[in-house]
């Protein structure tokens, strides 16, 4: 499947950003995270064209059209224009965009058909990574012969107030993000493959699933539940024991929250709920979501108000340092992270409502890496892809 590269550009803001708002401070969970791009793939049937029309006429027309909404957009989202200039802020310079566009040497319905997918998804993705020793910021808008692919390089949008800034360098050594997940790093050959729940196996897991703690799991709940007794099962045929495994969802503190402002803020609003598995009796499917929801639910307003105004530096750090001592516990670690309910199949760039969303499978060049779980609504909205990126050989156990 080659990738043929047509046109390379930076998209600039409309109009430049004011004076006053050029340097755009981050806050103290932007500081604490890591920064990466987590991308997705957003897929787009051909519209429906009578001949003779000229295809490429209409294409350009429609990417020039984009490419002008994204300039206006950026006016509005001027961070995402600008570049990081150190450990706690963002230099809104307008410096703009990174945007290619390519074609794609298969049709759309020959490739979404292919036996083995998800490893082509990797090369849909971006992966010049620099240029001239740059960062590249920006989208990836691809076409497939007459079928367009628009491949949208998800960013760390980073919006938030709390009442002062801190470096990175003032968290102490044992409250950092490496810290935490660098223990459970794993090194070998990472391999990614793609789970599918409809409704009807959804609603037999929940069946299965419910008990007096959680009478109504939610659909994100029953998967994790699935995937992690699965997985943990794996662990203990490769260890010839349980080991103490500590499973990890990625929560958006903005609905646990209830505030107010910041719905209107994007960015690392995010915190992790952990559920520590024991032993085996841990991991039935009821347990297990019994488990994950009181993780969750002490994620809640109080939660969220500790983290901001003069205290809230000191109660970062002394969160992370309890997650730390949880860690020491384990042996293992299965991180999640749900776009369930994200909206993703109502985009429309002009070609209609996409009809599939996808994550990228592993890059054979990843040797060192946690274990990580994306759970992705179906296109029908009532069921769950999962994306799952284990070693080789964990990944073997759980599908044989």
């Amino acid at each position: 499947m080659d990738v043929e590269i047509i046109s390379k550009e930076c998209i600039k803001p409309s109009s430049p950003t004011p004076l006053h708002l050029r340097t755009y401070k981050l806050c103290l969970l932007d500081q604490f995270y890591d920064h990466f791009y987590v991308p997705r793939i957003l897929y787009y049937n051909p519209p429906n064209l009578s001949p003779p029309i000229d295809t490429e006429l209409i294409v350009s027309k429609r990417l020039q059209i984009l490419k002008q909404s994204l300039s206006k957009s950026l006016t509005r989202f001027y961070p995402i224009a600008g570049e990081i200039k150190d450990n706690f802020s963002i230099d809104c310079s307008d410096k703009g965009v990174y945007f290619v566009y390519a074609r794609v040497k298969s049709p759309l319905n020959k490739f979404l058909n292919h036996l083995d997918l998800i490893p082509l998804t990797h090369r849909l993705y971006p992966v010049e990574g620099h240029e001239q020793g740059e960062e590249i910021k920006g989208a990836y808008v691809g076409k497939i012969q007459l079928v367009r692919v628009l491949v949208m390089k998800r960013y760390v949008l980073i919006m938030m107030l709390p009442s002062y800034f801190l470096r990175l360098t003032e968290y102490p050594r044992d409250a950092t993000w490496m810290a935490v997940c660098e223990p459970f790093c794993k090194n070998g050959r990472f391999v990614t493959r793609r789970f599918v729940f409809d409704a009807k196996a959804i609603a037999n897991l929940k069946a299965k699933a419910s008990s007096l703690c959680v009478q109504n799991p939610s659909r994100v709940e029953v998967v994790t539940a699935l995937l992690s007794k699965c997985i943990v099962a794996a662990f203990k045929t490769k260890s010839g024991f349980y080991k103490p495994t500590l499973l990890t969802h990625a929560i958006n503190l903005r609905q646990k929250g209830k505030l107010s402002f910041l719905e209107d803020y994007l960015g690392n609003i995010v915190w992790r709920a952990n559920a520590l598995c024991r032993s085996g009796k841990d991991v039935e499917l009821g347990g297990l979501v019994c488990r994950l929801r009181e993780a969750i639910t002490k994620l809640n307003v109080d939660f969220v108000k500790s983290l901001q105004g003069d205290k809230g530096f000191l109660n970062i750090c002394k969160a992370i340092q309890d997650e730390n001592e949880v860690c020491l516990s384990a042996a293992d670690r299965i991180t999640f992270s749900s776009w369930c309910n994200f909206g993703f199949y109502s985009i429309d760039f002009g070609w209609g409502k996409p009809i599939w969303l996808s994550s990228v499978g592993s890059d054979e060049s990843v040797t060192n890496s946690l274990e990580f779980i994306y759970l992705i609504d179906t296109r029908s909205g009532d069921g769950i892809e999962a994306w799952v990126r284990l070693l080789e050989e964990d990944m073997a156990l759980i599908t044989t």
